[in-house]
């Protein structure tokens, strides 16, 4: 009888302790509503800090029993660290047990995200955050959420694969892997922008300016682009790459058109100044384009914006102008770097701007040559030939002003020094036999022109058997010929 009682009692006491525990369940789905596997649900009591960890199964289920009574900080987080939800939660027993049944559908919760860039600016408050009397989600507004997270789970799954494939270079890849985006996203201008670079480096210069062109549209719109003070600067670089498409295509009038808007929508980009100079220099248009280029120099005077105003300025046969600004250029230059006797000191820039004002130096010279200045011009070349990129030529322009010169020993020097600087030029060749020839000349007819003269014109006419001093190296040898 006493056995009776006591098992009684514990029953008794089984029973007590089951009304103070509870089960939970419930489910995790992504933002496409599918399961989320192998997610941490971790449950922390409010009150005393027990804590429960479980973890959703392969159709993103959990389950926990045994649970104390009481207020749970849930936080649920996926495999791969990401975090999805977080919330409290009172956990119940009896009557109210299925109260602690929790559903996690990331794909049914409206994005916090603004979805201008998927659905425009015209998308209404309601439609980006619905409600309605009841408080509760309609069946089509849960499908519209549902469809809007679907669209950026496939926007953010994207972005990695275009990343990767622009930094590998993999253009037609990255190409297609930016339309998909577009097509996803047809708002965000930053899209339509990388697509257009895309196309650039594809040379799909046409859909390029046309990608540029929505791009330039959506980022001057205050709705789509981003903050007044960047839209403008944003959009005026985007239309300086637009004309540079048009350029490739040669349509140097839509090109002018670009380049002109980008200096309306941001007056302080030289570099958009430059462009509409050559443009216009080369659509004939010469006030508009030594304005332009005295526009860009005005706003940002680097060397490089002199050296393409002073190259119009000799093309257009204003040599004294071509002469001053290249001075202004090398003057530009200079400035940027330190020079002393022994050469240029060690300098981040040397290496860029060295071989600029080599450049400068050789197309000055060029000028004083056609002006006849040849004491000017040969000092320039020499100048050149110590810093220029392709030294040979700047010797061989030194070779052919010391022939002018009659300065015959100084012109020959010059020729052997570009032709050991780079032995597959041929016009140094040339050179080289005219001051043979002209020199021995000078010395008389008992004085026979050296081998090496005929040995010169053979060779410059085996580099270049159509050259422009082809027929005279000919007429040469076979005067020569009848000489010896």
């Amino acid at each position: 009888m006493k056995l009776q009682i006591v098992s009684m009692l514990l029953a008794t006491a089984m029973l007590m302790q089951d009304v103070r525990l509870a089960e939970v369940e419930g489910s995790v789905l992504d933002m496409e509503g599918k399961p989320v596997a192998q997610a941490a649900v971790v449950l922390k009591n409010l009150n005393t800090g027990l804590t429960y960890k479980l973890m959703t199964d392969d159709n993103g289920r959990f389950r926990g029993i045994g649970i104390k009574l009481g207020q749970y900080q849930i936080e649920i987080t996926a495999a791969n660290g990401r975090h999805i939800y977080s919330g409290q939660r009172w956990l119940y027993a009896g009557n109210l047990q299925k109260l602690n049944v929790i559903q996690i559908d990331l794909s049914s919760i409206p994005s916090k995200a603004s979805l201008v860039p998927f659905k425009g600016p015209k998308i209404s408050a309601n439609a980006a955050n619905p409600k309605n009397s009841s408080g509760k989600l309609t069946a089509e507004q849960l499908a519209e959420i549902r469809a809007d997270n679907a669209k950026i789970v496939q926007f953010n799954r994207l972005l990695p694969d275009i990343q990767q494939a622009i930094s590998e270079q993999k253009w037609s890849r990255a190409e297609e892997l930016l339309q998909q985006l577009a097509a996803i996203a047809p708002y965000q201008w930053e899209i339509h922008q990388n697509l257009a670079m895309v196309q650039s480096h594809l040379e799909k210069q046409e859909e390029a300016a046309k990608s540029f062109e929505k791009a330039i549209q959506l980022v001057l719109d205050p709705a789509t682009g981003p903050p007044a003070n960047r839209a403008k600067p944003e959009a005026a670089q985007m239309m300086m790459a637009q004309g540079d498409a048009y350029a490739s295509l040669n349509r140097m009038d839509a090109a002018a058109a670009s380049y002109r808007k980008a200096t309306e929508t941001d007056p302080r980009l030289a570099l958009a100044w430059l462009h509409l100079c050559t443009v216009e220099y080369n659509n004939g248009n010469i006030e508009e384009s030594v304005a332009a280029c005295n526009r860009a120099i005005a706003i940002q005077p680097l060397p490089e914006f002199y050296q393409t105003l002073a190259a119009i300025y000799n093309n257009l046969g204003r040599y004294q102008d071509s002469i001053k600004t290249y001075e202004k250029g090398i003057e530009a230059a200079q400035s940027g770097i330190t020079i002393t006797n022994a050469g240029v000191k060690t300098n981040p820039q040397a290496r860029f701007i060295v071989p600029r004002i080599g450049q400068m130096l050789l197309a000055e010279g060029n000028v004083y040559f056609q002006l006849r200045d040849y004491k000017h011009a040969a000092t320039l070349f020499q100048h050149a030939a110590l810093m220029h990129s392709y030294p040979s030529l700047a010797y061989f322009n030194l070779c052919a002003t010391l022939y002018d010169m009659d300065d015959w020993q100084g012109a020959l020097d010059a020729c052997n020094t570009a032709i050991a600087l780079d032995p597959k030029m041929a016009d140094p060749y040339f050179a080289k036999a005219s001051a043979l020839v002209g020199h021995s000349a000078k010395r008389g007819a008992r004085h026979k022109v050296p081998e090496s003269a005929v040995e010169s014109l053979q060779k410059y006419l085996e580099l270049a058997p159509e050259g422009i001093h082809a027929s005279d190296a000919r007429a040469m040898l076979s005067e020569l010929s009848r000489a010896n």
